[in-house]
């Protein structure tokens, strides 16, 4: 895809692994731009907001984890690796995942979703990528009940 161009993409490759399992500590392990790599554990309870994702950074969902009620937003990063995730439900405006103004971010294998009972408007977009962000890949997602999959 696209995120292996323009020098590819390699997430934390060579940085330090953390294990984490409360909104708390991965707000924490995702910032700055130090390389790093952050396994989520278990399904994180998020607290609605946002959490911002430094450059050169892999996230990586183990055993299932991943994170509801809350969403990652890369704004201005580069080099970041989003794999085997579970997201799910967060309420709008806040997106399951929002890159903005970012290059070489790979997202791949993992799965958003909310329901389809609220209306179509509780929830936003499950993966938006906009305002200028290039060399971005999409791959071996699964969406599904979600009014609002992707701009």
């Amino acid at each position: 895809g696209y995120a292996s161009l323009n020098s590819g993409t390699t997430g934390g490759a060579g940085g330090t692994t953390t294990t984490v399992s409360s909104i708390t500590a991965l707000r924490a392990a995702v910032s700055g731009t130090a390389a790093k790599i952050i396994r989520i554990s278990s399904v994180i309870q998020g607290d609605g907001e946002l959490i911002d994702v430094g450059s050169n950074t892999s996230i990586l969902g183990a055993c299932g984890g991943g994170m509801t009620g809350s969403g990652f937003r890369v704004k201005k990063s580069a080099n970041v690796i989003m794999r085997n995730l579970k997201l799910y439900k967060s309420k709008a405006p806040v997106d399951l995942i929002e890159i903005q103004a970012s290059t070489n971010v790979w997202v791949d294998h993992n799965e958003f979703y909310s329901d389809m009972n609220s209306g179509k408007d509780y929830y936003d977009g499950a993966c938006d990528v906009n305002h200028g962000s290039d060399w971005v890949t999409i791959s071996w997602n699964y969406f599904h009940d979600h009014y609002k999959n992707s701009l």
